[in-house]
């Protein structure tokens, strides 16, 4: 399906876009249609949201737990985005690939577990402004089992030439 690479940048796929209406956005092509502008890859297993509920349950339900596990897994984000230099972004979309070593993981537990710190590293490395709707226009999940585990994130600027246009800013 999709193979595991090394942090760093890819080639971009698409190229400017015209035809902007006043304050308006091009369509977007479709993220199967080009290549990511950045992929990273963050060795893990990423905690599921099981590992994180159990966290937070833990020490007498104060929420320690969680908070230690979710700080770990939002650093090793954002100190790979660094290490990749990754500029900042308005919008993005992200094409999450989680690698397994088996199948003993449910996938939606997986995605709902790692999702979270993923995004929020992209925000403490100032790739994305917020982890809000402005700021990511959507994500995908794939699934694969294969070694070293992690995630694959393939990201997307959604930024287009005119996204800037002063008839933006009434």
């Amino acid at each position: 399906m999709v193979g595991v690479t090394t942090p760093g940048r890819v080639a971009s796929g698409h190229g400017g876009q015209s035809g902007c209406a006043s304050g308006t956005l091009p369509a977007p092509r479709s993220h199967s249609e080009r290549a990511p502008d950045f992929t990273l890859f963050i060795p893990g297993p990423l905690p599921s949201l099981n590992d994180l509920i159990d966290a937070a349950k833990g020490k007498g339900g104060t929420g320690v737990g969680y908070s230690t596990l979710k700080h770990r897994w939002t650093e090793a984000v954002f100190w790979r985005a660094k290490a990749a230099r990754l500029p900042a972004l308005e919008r993005i979309f992200v094409r999450f690939t989680w690698v397994e070593k088996d199948r003993s993981r449910n996938p939606d537990n997986i995605a709902a577990g790692g999702r979270k710190p993923s995004l929020d590293g992209l925000v403490q490395a100032k790739v994305i402004k917020n982890d809000g709707w402005k700021q990511v226009a959507g994500w995908i999940d794939a699934f694969v089992v294969g070694a070293p585990a992690g995630v694959r994130l393939e990201i997307y600027s959604e930024e287009a030439p005119c996204a800037r246009s002063p008839a933006r800013r009434r």
